[in-house]
């Protein structure tokens, strides 16, 4: 359930930061990786 909590938050990430966008996305995609049954 923490992962994803944790990919929500990634996913509402606002996008002004192009800096920190890819950054959130990556954590996303290894949250996800870690956790498939949650997705």
């Amino acid at each position: 359930m923490n992962h994803a909590i944790f990919i929500m938050i990634f996913l509402h990430e606002p996008d002004s930061d192009p800096g920190r966008r890819p950054k959130a996305n990556r954590a996303t995609i290894q949250v996800c990786g870690l956790d498939r049954g949650a997705g």
